[in-house]
């Protein structure tokens, strides 16, 4: 479990969120006729749970608050990085495709906002 003050969640629950949400995204897209952009977002999923693996990984790794930014950040960078190449490789597949990817890319945050509505509807944020 990591924890983030009272905000507690497993990793696998939270990349499972992400798989669920993007499944969500590729049925619309797919519905839609955008058979392209859904391509797009199957492709960026393994480079979202990449991403997200390491910023929580970074989160729990240092004890001492000045090692932990600077580890922090840096991971971040590297985060930052891999989904800029992401990005610009994705371009290759034309513009759908790389929305696609961008959407991808997305989903830590959606899941996140996710979770803060579900706090906030509970009583407990």
């Amino acid at each position: 479990m990591t924890g983030l003050g009272q905000y507690q969640f497993s990793l696998a629950s939270k990349i499972r969120q992400i798989v669920i949400l993007a499944a969500f995204f590729i049925v619309i897209a797919y519905l839609l006729g955008m058979r392209v952009l859904a391509l797009g977002v199957i492709t960026g999923v393994p480079v979202s749970i990449i991403n997200f693996y390491l910023v929580m990984d970074a989160i729990k790794a240092k004890d001492d608050a000045k090692g932990a930014q600077i580890f922090f950040m840096k991971r971040f960078f590297y985060r930052t990085l891999i989904s800029f190449a992401a990005l610009f490789l994705s371009l290759i597949g034309g513009v759908q495709f790389m929305l696609g990817v961008a959407l991808s890319l997305s989903l830590q945050v959606f899941t996140h906002i996710l979770d803060g509505i579900g706090l906030i509807l509970s009583g407990k944020g």
